[in-house]
């Protein structure tokens, strides 16, 4: 096994111990969708990152549209976590206060920032 270096974060901000993008829905699991991240040159395979099922615990068909809804959306997490790390880097620097977007959206953002890299 191989190590991977943590991700690095837009604007500035501390990087992320989560495995680096790009992620993609690759294989099913007769149950699931296997969303994983692209071999580091170090292994045979690509890295599995997630089993995604239709609901929490009970797995279904993996051509059900939750199941393909869930999996996208892991599939897309560094992505969005990147992309909004850099919107909010520019519209509203750390403690500069911002004419772009409310406060309680910049508070909704940097809490989804926050869980996603466990702050």
């Amino acid at each position: 096994m191989s190590s991977r270096e943590p991700s690095q974060t837009a604007g500035g901000a501390s990087p992320s111990a989560h495995t680096p993008g790009p992620w993609s829905i690759t294989s099913e699991d007769g149950d699931g969708l296997y969303v994983t991240a692209p071999d580091d040159g170090n292994a045979d395979d690509p890295w599995n990152i997630a089993l995604a099922f239709a609901a929490c615990g009970y797995p279904g068909d993996p051509r059900s549209g939750s199941t393909q809804a869930n999996a996208r959306l892991i599939a897309a997490a560094p992505d969005l976590l990147e992309a909004l790390q850099l919107v909010l880097s520019i519209v509203a620097p750390e403690g500069a206060g911002s004419a772009f977007i409310s406060a309680g959206t910049e508070r909704t953002a940097r809490a989804a920032i926050a869980k996603a890299l466990d702050q």
